[in-house]
């Protein structure tokens, strides 16, 4: 038996993983950029929680992408 796991199988669950991840980022970039356009569009400036979001979300989305590798 190989210790070399095949990912792409469906049978060993880590299909679902990258299945999720990959959603996770999409939703949250969606979400954070919709913040932040309507930020824009009422013309509020950004305040330090928005900074902070963006940090989040950058370092999250690294997280995920490390699932997926």
């Amino acid at each position: 038996m190989s210790p070399f796991v095949d990912i792409t199988s469906y049978g060993h669950g880590a299909f679902k993983v990258i299945v999720v991840a990959a959603l996770l980022i999409v939703m949250q970039v969606l979400m954070v950029g919709g913040r932040f356009l309507s930020r824009k569009m009422q013309k509020v400036p950004l305040a330090a929680d928005d900074y902070v979001l963006l940090t989040a979300t950058i370092l999250t989305s690294g997280l995920y992408a490390l699932a997926l590798a």
